[in-house]
This record gives structure tokens, sequence and C-alpha cells, in this order.
């Protein structure tokens, strides 16, 4: 997240590359006059600026948490054996990210070394251009530069869009028996809930309940509401890369695009730090500082 600098202290990615400008800072400069030769010219004039020192930065990260967060994501890989995992925390109120991180991660004091030391060893053998392309990827950030299915996550949206549509409230009765049909395509849900109420229906994560919602709202009002929440733009946070929203065309989701957008599948992804996020505006060296994915290839 905090990114790394070249060898002149150039930022070239995360938070060092998006505020390069502002953390730089203005090198100092003697002008004089020399002659042919180089040397000075007596009684010439001269001018003197000297440097300006770059801004410094704050964060919304939360030392603590992220450190919990960081601890956790190691455990958890060692754990699973996933090929990565990761994870992004935020205030809901305001968007601000207070944690994020990903593991395998590698230092920013020493961002080209990985810190696997079989990887390490294997870097060593690689061509400068494979070298370029295995820093590239070290150095991504999963959480901003590439995007996912939220899932079940999504559910919240589509009871929100319905009950301020008027067309469910808390208490109304569905049935879940597993098995249901759209569009002449069968589907199942994890489990068969039999009667529920909307409120159950939403703590069951019932997939057939969320498609009947859907149908009620219809395509374009669903899609009104994607656009109102933000889904099918960037956050705009303050980090460099961040992916574009892949969305299912209107034209063509129909009713089985509809109902599984619904739940938070079929062509409805979006990059892990949601609407309104922010990281904003710590001293460059300075390293202080909800969502957990876990990621196997294959």
């Amino acid at each position: 997240m905090l990114g790394s600098v070249t060898d002149d202290n150039k930022g070239i990615s995360g938070m060092e590359l998006e505020y390069e400008s502002y953390l730089k800072g203005v090198p100092g400069r003697w002008i004089k006059e020399t002659d042919a030769f180089g040397k000075n010219i007596a009684f010439a004039k001269e001018k003197y600026y000297d440097k300006t020192d770059g801004l410094n930065l704050v964060l919304t990260i939360d030392e603590v948490v992220q450190h919990y967060v960081e601890k956790e994501l190691k455990a958890t890989q060692e754990r699973t054996g996933a090929d990565q995992v990761m994870c992004v925390m935020m205030e809901p109120k305001t968007g601000e990210i207070i944690a994020m991180a990903k593991y395998p991660d590698f230092d920013p004091n020493n961002s080209r070394i990985p810190l696997n030391p079989s990887e390490a060893e294997r870097l060593e053998t690689m061509s400068p251009e494979e070298k370029m392309e295995y820093w590239n990827r070290m150095w991504r950030n999963p959480l901003i530069n590439d995007t996912y299915e939220p899932g079940s996550t999504f559910k919240l949206l589509t009871t929100a869009m319905a009950l301020e549509e008027r067309l469910t409230n808390p208490g109304e009765g569905f049935v879940c028996n597993s098995f249901y049909s759209i569009a002449g395509q069968n589907f199942r849900c994890p489990a068969a809930h039999g009667n529920e109420s909307l409120v159950d229906a939403v703590k069951n994560s019932c997939n057939p309940v969320m498609a009947t919602l859907a149908a009620r709202l219809g395509l374009n009002k669903f899609y009104e509401y994607l656009e109102l929440f933000g889904i099918r733009n960037k956050t705009g946070i303050d980090f460099p890369g961040e992916a574009s929203p892949i969305m299912q065309d209107k034209k063509d989701a129909g009713p089985v695009g509809l109902a599984t957008m619904s739940y938070g599948q079929g062509n409805c992804n979006y990059s892990g730090a949601t609407t309104n996020s922010s990281l904003r505006v710590r001293k460059r060296g300075q390293t202080d500082a909800a969502a957990l994915c876990v990621q196997t290839n294959g």
C-alpha cells in the first residue's frame, strides 16, 4: 500500500507514486556565471535558491488495526495454503480505509527483493524483462487493481432497492424450496429455508428471495440503483491503477442476468475498495500506518 521508490527517491508504486508531486519537494539551486572553462567570473551575479522539503502524508490507516490485519493474513495464508490473501477494512460512514493489506507482500524499504528466500533466488535467474514483470506483479495491489464478484454482500443492496421502492417489507413472507427456475433455467439455493420473512431471507442469504425482489424492480430500475450506489463507476480512491467495474450490458442481461446480479454474481465485478473510498493525505519512509479474500489459483 505504501509503495516503493527508486534509488533517487522517486515514487514508483502505491502511495509513493500517487502523491509523488507532493512528497518529492524541490531541490536547491545555485545559479552563477562562469566562463567557457567553468570558472567563476569575478563580480558576476549569483543567486541561491534554498531547497523546499516535500510535504508530509497522513493516511486514514489505523496502525493498530493494520497490524492485526497483516498478522491475520499471514496466519490465514499459512493455514489455507492460498496463493494470496487480502483484506480491506473501511469506515462505513465515510468510506475511509482503516486497514488494507495482502499476503504475500514485500518490504517497502527493499522493494525489489521478495520476502520468500526461494522466490528471491528464483528472481536472480530471470532476465531483466522477466524481473520487471515479476516486480510489477509483486507490487500490484489486487484490492485496487483487480475486480471481483461481490457475492452475497450484494444482497443488502438488492434488499435496500426493494425496500426503497416499497416493493416489499421486513415482515413479508417467502418460501424457499432450494430449487427455483428463471426463464426456463434451473437454479439452486445453498439450502432449503422453507417459510421465511424478508429479514430471515437476508440472514439466511437466500438467493431465490433476492431474485424475486430483482424481478419486481425490473431491469431498468435495478440499473438505476446500480448507478445511484456508484457500482458502475470507479470509486476515485487516491491510489494508482484503480480497476473499472465490469458490468453486464443491460441490453444483454435479461431475466437470468438480473437474477444472478441480485445476489452478486454474473458479470457484476468491482474493486475491493467500494464506493467513496479514501486513503488520503505519513511522512515518506514512515511505515505506520471489511473484507477478507482468499485466492487460490487452479
